[in-house]
């Protein structure tokens, strides 16, 4: 009797440490990308200023080839440049987690100024989860 008391206290304990644990984690993976689509974003305007012309990798070890950068990821993001865009469209990369928690979605997009806490990159979600977002 009394290991079944402790296990439904342990259970009941991790019923409201789990959301605590988890949200500071996907905080700051989140953080992660914003920093690694700013060195992309940065990346990508040197490139162009450079070469007079975007190009549009399709993954993190592509950006990091075509770059020459060394960002890393845990593999929780899918990284990725659209392009080549249609004439009069600006071209963006992304980072997207489809996870049935979060599903954040991160953009940067080229050709705007960086605008930190709203505008340039920028962070939704599917959910509610839009506090995990930096």
């Amino acid at each position: 009797m009394e290991i079944v008391i402790v296990l439904m206290m342990v259970a009941i304990a991790t019923i409201f440490i789990f959301p605590n644990f988890t949200t500071p984690m996907e905080h700051a993976r989140a953080v992660t990308v914003q920093n690694n689509l700013l060195a992309i974003y940065t990346a990508e305007q040197n490139y162009n200023n450079n070469n007079g012309t975007y190009v549009y990798p399709s993954s993190l070890s592509a950006i990091n080839t075509t770059f020459t950068l060394d960002l890393q990821d845990d593999g929780t993001y899918i990284y990725f440049c659209s392009g080549p865009p249609p004439a009069g469209t600006i071209p963006v990369c992304r980072a997207v987690r489809n996870n049935p928690v979060s599903n954040l979605v991160m953009i940067v997009t080229l050709n705007q100024p960086i605008q930190l806490g709203g505008g340039n990159p920028t962070c939704t979600s599917t959910t509610s989860n839009t506090n995990w977002c930096p």
